[in-house]
This record gives structure tokens, sequence and C-alpha cells, in this order.
């Protein structure tokens, strides 16, 4: 999808660098999506086809304790500028036995 070609992508887990995200990118068929009404994006509600197309991350399981996982992206497309957009996330994930 054209969202995700001028993407710049990083993520870490526990302050260790995720090597080769590229890699990481996935598709999926098309599904139904069902909008109900007063959403909170506004958008017309109904049931409309949809496709997921993105970077995720599949993680071998983690030791007990606590971890950080952490993922940047910055999107800057010349050609479609309303792709553009950054976001910086981290997630606090506690594993228990």
């Amino acid at each position: 999808m054209a969202g995700n070609e001028y993407g710049v992508i990083g993520a870490t887990i526990d302050g260790r660098k995720v090597q080769n995200l590229d890699s990481y990118r996935t598709q999926s068929g098309f599904f139904n999506i069902t909008v109900p009404k007063n959403n909170v994006f506004n958008n017309v509600p109904g049931t409309w086809k949809a496709k997921v197309d993105g970077f995720f991350l599949f993680l071998q399981p983690l030791p007990v304790g606590t971890h950080d996982i952490h993922t940047t992206v910055s999107v800057t497309n010349p050609i479609q500028p309303s792709y553009n957009y950054t976001a910086d996330l981290t997630y606090h994930l506690i594993v228990n036995p």
C-alpha cells in the first residue's frame, strides 16, 4: 500500500535493536469490517471490504519479568502527503509465570 512505501521504521526490545524490520511487512487478504453509527472517526456506517498492510513484530515468548518494546515510524510520502505521519510508542510489558 502506498502509505508504507516511504516509511522509516525502528524498534527495540529491552534496549536491543530489532534487525531486518523490512522483512516484517505483511498483507492480509480482503475481509469484511463493520463500522458502527457514531464511530470515533465519523466514518460512514456499514459493512465494508478492508485489507491490512503493515509492519508487525512477531516475538518469541519473553522471559518472566518486565520488558519494554519501543517502536518508531516516520512516513514522508511526496506523492500523497495525506499519508504522512510519525509515531513513537513504548509498550511496557509484565510477563508473569
